[in-house]
């Protein structure tokens, strides 16, 4: 039976393939930006998912990434850096 931590390590090569997708593709000038931003946004929102499963946090599968953090932080003790995280739309 797969554990929170086989989630989380889950979750978190999910992640590293949006970055991969990111760190190929950010200097070309033919991928626009809005598409970089969904794959950094995706890796950001999966690795915050995994840092709550091995906490055995709950969570839905679709849930805004300023939530994520602020849940993150606030509830589970999870420290976040000094930043505004908006949302694009």
């Amino acid at each position: 039976m797969a554990t929170s931590l086989d989630f989380a390590r889950e979750l978190i090569a999910a992640g590293d393939r949006d970055l991969a997708i990111l760190s190929k593709n950010i200097s070309d000038p033919e991928i626009a930006t809005e598409v970089l931003g969904f794959h950094s946004q995706q890796a950001v929102e999966k690795y915050i998912k995994a840092v709550l499963a091995t906490r055995g946090v709950e969570f839905r599968a679709l849930f805004s990434l300023p939530h994520a953090v602020g849940r993150a932080s606030t509830t589970h003790g999870v420290p976040t850096p000094r930043m505004r995280v908006t949302t694009i739309s």
